[in-house]
C-alpha cells in the first residue's frame, strides 16, 4: 500500500491529517480548539482578503500575509493557521539518516503559532502539534515553498467541496472514490503542477496516492517501470492524457505498485527506499508514445531481433532514398540487453539548492545564463548537472563540490568535445 513507509512517526502524521479531515473538511470545526472555523464563511472570507487582493510585491510570505489579515476577525486568523498547518504537514520535519529536514517540526510551530499570535490568540497544543505529528512524511522540493499558491489552490477546493450536502462530502471522502474525488479537485486552477496537490490527495487517500509531490517523480515512476502495464492499461493511460496529466500518472503507479507487491510478496514497498529504491530516476530517458496495435509486450522480443540487425544495412543508401522523398520507419520496439552505470538524481537537486543557496538564483557556470526569460515555476528545467568525473572512471563517491551547474546548451556542448574537457576549460573556450 502507498502509505507504507519506514518513518516511525508516520502513524502520528496520519493520524493528524485524519483529525483534520474529520474535523474541518467533512464538518465545520477547527483542528486546535472546538469552534467552528472551517465554514464555508470563514474560507471565502479568507479567499477575499488574501486571494482575490494578492500582494504580488517581492515581499516574504509572511510580511504579506500579515498585512492581508490585518483587519480580520480572530477566526480567519486561526483558519489561516490551520490552512499553513496542513501545508506543513507533509515535509519532512525530522533527520532521517543522512536526509537532511525540509522544515523542521519547530519551525513548523513556530510558524504556525506566529500566525496565532497576531490575533492574540494561543499556541496551539494537542496530538496534531506534537513532535512526531509534525515531522512530515516526505521530502519536498523548492516549489512546495510557494504557500500562496497552495493556499490559492486549496481555497478554491475546499470552497467547492463545502458547499456539497453532508451527505455527498462525505461520500466523496471514502476510500473507493479517491480517482473521482481526485478527477473533480484537478478541475480547479493549478500554478505549475502545484505540488500541494499532490500531498493533498496522499493525506486523504493514502492507499491510492504516493508519498510524491514532485510530478516530475511521478512521472519518471512510470516511465521506468512501464513494462509493468499491460497493453490495454498503456493505451487507456495515453487516453485519459498520458503524462501531461497527474491523474493518469497516480493510476498508472497504482497498478505498477500492484504489480511490484505481487513481485516481491509486500505491500511494504517505498519507491525512494529500500528494494525500489534505484529503479527509477536513475538517468534522463524519452518517455514512452502511444501503444501502436500488434507493438505488445508479448511481441517485443520477437520485433526487438526485427530490430537488432546492422543499421548500415538498413539505411544502405540514404542518397537514393533522399532523392526518392521516401520515408523511413522509425518507433519500433527494440530489445536491448546491457548493464551500465548510474547517476544519483538526488545530487542535482542537492546542487540546484546549494547554488539557490549560495547565490539566491540559479546561473549557468559557462555561459552566464539564468534562464530570467522563462516562467519562474519552469526556470529549474534549463538547467542541468553536470560531473566533472565521468562515468568511466567507475563508481565513486560523488558530492555537490564535484558538480557544475550549466545550461543544457552549454552542457551538451562540453560533452560534444572530442575529449572532455574540464568546466573551466570549456568556459575559457567559449567566452574567447
Amino acid at each position: 500500500m502507498a502509505r507504507w513507509n519506514e518513518l516511525e512517526w508516520r502513524e502520528d502524521v496520519y493520524a493528524a491529517a485524519e483529525v483534520w479531515k474529520e474535523r474541518c473538511l467533512l464538518q465545520d470545526g477547527a483542528l486546535f480548539d472546538d469552534k467552528n472555523i472551517w465554514t464555508l464563511e470563514n474560507l471565502q472570507t479568507l479567499q477575499e482578503l488574501v486571494v482575490f487582493n494578492a500582494d504580488w510585491s517581492a515581499n516574504s510570505f509572511r510580511d504579506k500575509l500579515f498585512k492581508q489579515l490585518n483587519d480580520a476577525q480572530p477566526n480567519i486568523f486561526q483558519l489561516t493557521a490551520e490552512l499553513v498547518w496542513l501545508i506543513f504537514l507533509f515535509p519532512l520535519g525530522q533527520k532521517v539518516g543522512h536526509v537532511t529536514p525540509s522544515i523542521k517540526a519547530a519551525t513548523k510551530l513556530k510558524k504556525t503559532g506566529e500566525i496565532l499570535g497576531w490575533a492574540h490568540l494561543p499556541m496551539p497544543t494537542g496530538k496534531t502539534v506534537t513532535v512526531d505529528a509534525l515531522s512530515g512524511i516526505g521530502r519536498t522540493g523548492m516549489f512546495y515553498k510557494k504557500y500562496f499558491h497552495a493556499i490559492r489552490y486549496m481555497l478554491q477546493v475546499f470552497i467547492a467541496f463545502k458547499q456539497f450536502p453532508i451527505q455527498r462530502r462525505t461520500e466523496l471522502l471514502q476510500a473507493q472514490l479517491a480517482w473521482e474525488f481526485a478527477e473533480w479537485s484537478d478541475n480547479f486552477k493549478q500554478e505549475a503542477q502545484v505540488p500541494f496537490r499532490h500531498a493533498l490527495l496522499f493525506f486523504l487517500f493514502p492507499d491510492s496516492f504516493e508519498r510524491m509531490v514532485s510530478f516530475n517523480h511521478k512521472k519518471e515512476v512510470v516511465r521506468d517501470h512501464w513494462q509493468r502495464l499491460s497493453l490495454q492499461n498503456q493505451t487507456d493511460f495515453f487516453t485519459e492524457g498520458g503524462f501531461q496529466v497527474p491523474l493518469a500518472v497516480d493510476k498508472a503507479i497504482f497498478l505498477i505498485r500492484k504489480d511490484l507487491e505481487q513481485e516481491h510478496g509486500t505491500t511494504e514497498l517505498d519507491f525512494y527506499r529500500g528494494v525500489l529504491d534505484g529503479t527509477w530516476g536513475m538517468e534522463k530517458r524519452s518517455f514512452p508514445s502511444r501503444p501502436q496495435a500488434g507493438h505488445g509486450t508479448q511481441n517485443s522480443q520477437a520485433q526487438g531481433a526485427k530490430n537488432n540487425g546492422d543499421d548500415a544495412n538498413r539505411l544502405e543508401d540514404l542518397e537514393e532514398i533522399e532523392l526518392a522523398g521516401k520515408k523511413l520507419s522509425e518507433g519500433e520496439l527494440k530489445l536491448l540487453q546491457h548493464y551500465r552505470r548510474e547517476r544519483r538524481p538526488q545530487l542535482r537537486e542537492l546542487k540546484l539548492k546549494a547554488v539557490e543557496r549560495e547565490l539566491g538564483y540559479l546561473l549557468c557556470e559557462c555561459c552566464g545564463t539564468g534562464a530570467t526569460a522563462y516562467p519562474l515555476e519552469c526556470r529549474t528545467s534549463v538547467f542541468e548537472v553536470h560531473h566533472k568525473r565521468p562515468l568511466a572512471e567507475g563508481s565513486t563517491m560523488t558530492g555537490v563540490d564535484d558538480l557544475a551547474l550549466l545550461c543544457a546548451n552549454c552542457h551538451r556542448a562540453i560533452h560534444a568535445c572530442a575529449e572532455l574537457p574540464s568546466v573551466e576549460a570549456f568556459c575559457r573556450k567559449i567566452r574567447r
